[in-house]
């Protein structure tokens, strides 16, 4: 961002554009109390890179900064959707836009489209598009099947705290099919997302400390867990949804 200021490169969205608009009218109010010309120099510099970063942004080559009246669509108008030939929408620098349209395509089983969107929002660090990209490597949606893909998707996404991929990848651990059978690491995954608060994993968490699965049998922390999953909404239908996965897992 702070090299893309000086020299144009990729996109910046509406927000931050104004703001960088502002400060920089400031500044230069205060290079002109000080008759700081070199100031004004760079002060102008930025603030017409900022401008073609902008038109970037809009799917714009930085030229159209020229046109009449073009400042104020700059000042008003959104991002364009997605990535664009100027790079990923900086609305989406946790992957938010991407991700949603990700999940338009894929509604709409337009997969491939779904895959792409995903891939860029997981690349730029968001944890539900890394989950949903595990998935789709996982069941060969899209391209080819491939596990060892899914795993990596999977561990991003749970490293950055995304509950669903921490209790997922623990039943990958648990299970052992597609990599390395890892009770401690399931475990590991489990205890994550029940420390936010899942049911689900807090439940597993009791399985394996009544099981001695990934950590050392202990009847008393099993019930602990147990009343703990109860408390937060884990169900006699729950428990045995659960317990169905587990045993076909196993």
């Amino acid at each position: 961002m702070k090299k893309n200021v000086f020299l144009g490169r990729g996109r910046i969205r509406r927000r931050d554009y104004n703001l960088a608009k502002l400060i920089l009218l400031i500044i230069s109010m205060w290079a002109n109390l000080l008759h700081a010309e070199i100031v004004f120099l760079l002060l102008y510099w930025i603030s017409i890179s900022l401008s073609v970063m902008r038109c970037h942004d809009l799917g714009n080559s930085g030229w159209w900064i020229f046109m009449p009246f073009y400042s104020i669509v700059l000042i008003f108008f959104d991002s364009e959707k997605g990535t664009n030939k100027y790079g990923p929408n900086p609305k989406g620098i946790d992957g938010k836009s991407e991700t949603e349209l990700g999940q338009e395509y894929d509604l709409n089983g337009n997969y491939e489209q779904a895959k792409k969107y995903y891939y860029e929002a997981a690349y730029i660090g968001n944890s539900q598009a890394q989950y949903e990209l595990a998935l789709y490597y996982k069941n060969g949606i899209a391209g080819k099947q491939s596990y060892s893909e899914a795993e990596y998707w999977f561990k991003k996404s749970a490293e950055r705290g995304y509950v669903p991929a921490q209790i997922y990848l623990g039943y990958y651990y648990y299970k052992g099919e597609y990599v390395e059978r890892n009770y401690i690491n399931a475990f590991y995954w489990w205890k994550k997302a029940a420390k936010r608060g899942d049911a689900e994993a807090s439940y597993n968490l009791s399985v394996c400390y009544k099981n001695g699965e990934g950590v050392e049998q202990n009847n008393h922390k099993a019930q602990q867990w147990y009343d703990r999953a109860v408390k937060s909404g884990c169900d006699e239908k729950m428990i045995k949804e659960i317990e169905k996965k587990i045993n076909i897992l196993k």
